[in-house]
C-alpha cells in the first residue's frame, strides 16, 4: 500500500483525518477486522507524512477541526423555539399506544401461560386420581 497525499494543507488535513480515524480504530478495539501489516503500515505512513517540518505550523490543530459540522437547519431552529412539531407529537403518542399495548399483550401471555400450567396440574391431578378409582374399581370387582 501506498499513501499518496499532497504536500500542503488539504494534504495535511487528510492525513490527520486518516490518524482520527485510526485513533478510532484503536479506541474500539477493531483492529481485528483489519489486515495487521497494512494497517501497521497505514500507521506509519501517516506518522511519517504528518511528521513533515512543512507542517510544523499546521500541528496544534484539533479533531474538531477536521469534522465538518452542519450549520442548524431551519427546522432545528423552529424546533428550538416552538417545541416539536404536531407530526413528532403524533409520532410520539403512537410509540406511547404502540408500548401500552405491547406491555398488555405481554401480561396477557403470561397470563395465559399461568392459566395453561394450572390447567396441566389440574389435568395430572384429575389423571392420578382417575387410575386411584380405577385401581380401587378393580380391586372391588375382584372381591364379587
Amino acid at each position: 500500500m501506498n499513501l499518496e497525499l499532497t504536500v500542503d494543507e488539504a494534504g495535511y488535513r487528510k492525513a490527520l483525518l486518516i490518524k482520527h480515524l485510526i485513533s478510532v480504530v484503536d479506541l474500539y478495539d477493531l483492529e481485528s477486522h483489519f489486515d495487521a501489516d497494512t494497517f501497521g503500515q497505514l500507521r506509519r505512513d501517516v506518522e511519517r507524512f504528518l511528521a513533515q517540518p512543512e507542517f510544523q505550523s499546521l500541528r496544534d490543530g484539533h479533531i474538531e477541526e477536521a469534522i465538518e459540522v452542519k450549520p442548524p437547519g431551519i427546522r432545528d431552529l423552529l424546533r428550538n423555539l416552538f417545541g416539536p412539531s404536531r407530526q413528532e407529537i403524533n409520532l410520539s403518542k403512537q410509540r406511547e399506544a404502540l408500548i401500552e399495548r405491547a406491555e398488555h399483550a405481554e401480561n396477557s401471555a403470561f397470563e395465559a401461560l399461568a392459566e395453561l400450567a394450572e390447567a396441566a396440574r389440574e389435568r395430572d391431578e384429575v389423571k392420578a386420581r382417575l387410575k386411584e378409582l380405577e385401581s380401587e374399581l378393580n380391586v372391588l370387582k375382584s372381591e364379587v
